[in-house]
């Protein structure tokens, strides 16, 4: 399959995969994700919900920290807003609080300000040793990261792709690629030579995104999942991906992969740093 530049920019526009009244529970209810309670649930210590930590009002107020895995909007495309099939996808709760027309560049602050939050918290507790490589190389943290990155702001977040698009694997066969492909790559990781830390979690991205699990929201969640295998693969966790890459490369290196399926051009060419940069 062709990639799109969809791999890259990932902005949340994604439409529903069921009907449009198919909403479940309608935003925050006490800290509990509203989302698709079988693959997890975003919550947090105290009564407030993710968007509640990150200061959501009827003008959206995130916090400031930005993570690499997080690509800005095009010039303009914020501005534009959001098409009646997407905002059926839109949780009610997100509706209710931001001010109508809804653009796209609310919705990505109110990306923005979860992603931080959960990527500070994951990115702490890989850090600290208490988020292992194997946890984070198996399906269903694939789709509760996705969950955790989008259930409080989007109805798909979480789900396996329904439709067919220009880019993955078809719908029927990504819940055993997706198992099959982790397990692989961790049975590589733990009784063979293949793999450095740093060519497991990019393989590990373009793996998954190879197979493009979700609707939409793919290329954040593989980038932080990437950082953090990366992470919890080093001896001493001190270096994360630099994601600030030229896109036009960035892409034919995927494509690349996709016929090779050997990661090690896309790892030489994405850059690190220090994860205190």
């Amino acid at each position: 399959m062709a990639l799109s530049v969809d791999v890259w920019s990932n902005c949340g526009s994604g439409t529903p995969n069921g009907k449009a009244g198919d909403r479940q529970g309608g935003g925050c209810q006490e800290g509990r994700c509203s989302g698709d309670e079988s693959v997890g649930q975003v919550g947090e210590p105290g009564s407030s919900c993710w968007l509640c930590q990150v200061g959501v009002s009827n003008r959206v107020s995130c916090c400031t920290a930005v993570t690499q895995a997080l690509m800005p909007l095009a010039p303009g495309y914020g501005e534009t807003p959001l098409p009646h099939a997407e905002l059926t996808a839109l949780q009610t709760r997100i509706v209710d609080i931001l001010d109508a027309p809804i653009t796209r560049a609310a919705v990505y602050d109110l990306e923005q300000g979860v992603q931080d939050q959960v990527s500070e918290e994951l990115i702490t507790a890989a850090i600290e040793g208490s988020l292992h490589v194997d946890d984070l190389l198996s399906d269903h943290f694939v789709r509760d990261l996705h969950l955790r990155l989008y259930g409080e702001i989007w109805v798909w977040a979480g789900r396996l792709r329904q439709r067919e698009v220009n880019i993955g694997v078809a719908p029927e066969q990504i819940a055993v690629e997706l198992r099959s492909n982790l397990d692989n790559i961790q049975y590589r990781w733990e009784h063979t030579d293949d793999f450095t830390p740093r060519v497991l979690g990019v393989t590990v991205h373009a793996e998954t995104v190879r197979i493009h699990p979700f609707t939409d929201g793919n290329g954040r969640t593989t980038r932080l999942l990437a950082d953090l295998v990366y992470i919890a693969a080093q001896e001493r966790a001190d270096l994360q991906y630099d994601w600030d890459v030229d896109k036009t490369r960035y892409i034919q290196l995927l494509r690349r992969f996709d016929r090779s399926r050997n990661a090690d051009e896309l790892a030489d060419f994405v850059g690190v740093q220090s994860i205190e940069s």
